[in-house]
């Protein structure tokens, strides 16, 4: 046994390589947020440098605002105009709301203390981050450089310049997001194969010793089980005000670029522009809808959890091993996975059905009220 003083030794390494598994693998990701306006606050510093960060958020937003309402046509450029409000929006609730991502990192280290991670894991993590940001930025400056070259929808370059803060503010926050949804997947896979690993038998030791391994593999996979959903529950709430924020901005630029195509084919617009908005519609689609797949992963690990502790209940004679099977199947099913935006919307591989569904009817009303084919 640890003396106290051992023990509080203990949990101050462990709260040090906690935060050193997880923020500070990150720290160049969230760096680079805060500089795009997005203070998740979770460096350590004095009040008054906090303070001097939420002023430079809120002046930052300002000049982008300023800026893109000063060298784009805010009425007839839906490119520009929600993707600022989304900014304003997303930037602005971190400035007013402490986020929980301490907190996060520090509950998942505790987890990652009986899985097996892969250290290697966040380096490729970060790897892949980057690489994302990069190519997005580059897809997205490419065609709002060519777009506003040929059709003059900037009056100055440096407040272009400027206005375009906004827009890839936006990929680097939304990127984060999904980095986050993909961590937690990844700790469902963890915990599978840790469940895979506990039914194995093992020939080396007897039957008897088998099962008491088994039952306390069991008990701790559902503790921990329960530990990996409630970290999903500590950054919900931003998870979902975010996710809400950029639904909300999403559809009238998905109903705007449709409707925009339809322009094209009845030869209203000119045919150049139909590849820009495309290119618009798939960078949109990709950023919008990538953290419901993660999240139908999400869900796909627990039914594989939840199907290798029925089979293992089928085939299990021991009493008291059946009971731990059948409260953790129990306890899956009472607290099922999911993930819903404000407890109303699903985050699910259907959220892109339901919202092309709004698109398409949204469209239908716009032709009627413009009578585009009268």
């Amino acid at each position: 046994m640890l003396k106290k003083d051992d023990q509080t030794n203990f949990q101050k390494s462990f709260q040090q390589n906690a935060f050193k598994n997880i923020l500070v693998r990150y720290k160049s990701v969230l760096v680079l947020l805060l500089v795009c306006g997005f203070n998740y606050k979770v460096f350590r510093m004095s009040p008054k440098c906090k303070f001097i960060l939420n002023i430079y958020c809120a002046i930052l937003i300002i000049i982008t605002g300023i800026s893109t309402l000063y060298c784009c046509e805010i009425t007839s450029n839906t490119m520009v105009i929600w993707p600022l409000i989304e900014y304003i929006l997303s930037a602005t609730i971190l400035v007013f709301y402490d986020s929980k991502l301490t907190k996060f990192a520090f509950e998942l280290s505790r987890i990652d203390s009986f899985l097996k991670t892969d250290l290697k894991y966040y380096s490729r993590g970060k790897i892949g981050v980057f690489l994302l940001i990069l190519t997005l930025w580059l897809v997205r400056l490419s065609f709002m450089i060519i777009f506003c070259f040929l059709y003059s929808c900037f009056s100055n370059v440096i407040f272009f310049v400027l206005s375009v803060l906004s827009l890839l503010a936006l990929d680097v926050n939304r990127i984060w997001r999904f980095l986050l949804l993909e961590i937690v997947r990844y700790r469902f896979l963890l915990l599978r194969q840790k469940i895979n690993e506990m039914i194995e038998n093992n020939p080396k030791i007897s039957i008897s010793e088998q099962i008491h391994f088994k039952k306390n593999k069991i008990k701790l996979c559902n503790k921990l089980y329960k530990s990996v959903l409630d970290v999903i529950d500590i950054i919900s709430p931003e998870l979902s005000a975010s996710m809400f924020v950029s639904i909300i901005c999403s559809l009238p630029k998905l109903i705007s670029n449709v409707y925009h195509i339809l322009l094209v084919f009845e030869n209203h617009e000119p045919i150049q522009s139909i590849g820009f908005v495309l290119i618009h519609m798939c960078h949109t689609c990709f950023l919008l809808f990538s953290p419901c797949v993660v999240v139908e992963l999400q869900c796909l690990e627990v039914d594989r959890i939840r199907l290798i502790l029925v089979n293992q209940l089928l085939i299990e004679d021991d009493p008291k091993l059946r009971d731990d099977l059948q409260l953790f199947i129990q306890y899956t099913d009472v607290r099922k996975y999911q993930f819903k935006i404000w407890r109303c919307i699903p985050l699910n591989i259907s959220l892109p059905i339901e919202i092309a569904n709004i698109c398409v009817s949204s469209v239908i009303v716009v032709i009627n009220f413009t009578h585009l084919y009268d």
